[in-house]
């Protein structure tokens, strides 16, 4: 259960579809940047070592190149692409748990699960 949590989590945290990924802001993937300002915030309250911020810095992007990479490898299968960015998503998690401190992992965890909540509630058919 604490792993299905953990993975919720990182997927909203960085939550990306199973299809090509594109980092330029455009219409089409402002939701995606309202979640990065979330997370932004989130960070800021934590009081980040310089050390901490770019050892989260560095882990964001390699997740993001390694989603690139699962999404445009054509032998796999959706459900093959779904199950790879999860576990990545996985490992990802326990690199940040790993990084902050059990203060800043506290709050962090917490943070992330209010907004959770809060997409589910403005998510139409989610609480139905």
């Amino acid at each position: 259960m604490k792993q299905l949590i953990a993975l919720l989590i990182i997927s909203c945290i960085y939550g990306k579809t199973i299809a090509q990924v594109d980092r330029t802001p455009t219409p089409s993937n402002k939701n995606e940047n309202n979640k990065n300002d979330g997370i932004i915030a989130v960070l800021k309250n934590l009081n980040l070592s310089k050390e901490q911020a770019a050892q989260l810095k560095l882990l964001r992007e390699n997740m993001l190149d390694s989603i690139d990479a699962i999404n445009n490898n054509a032998t796999l299968t959706a459900q093959q692409k779904r199950r790879n960015i999860l576990q990545a998503r996985l490992a990802q998690k326990k690199a940040i748990d790993t990084i902050l401190t059990p203060d800043q992992l506290l709050i962090f965890n917490k943070s992330i699960q209010q907004q959770l909540k809060a997409s589910n509630k403005s998510t139409p058919g989610i609480n139905e």
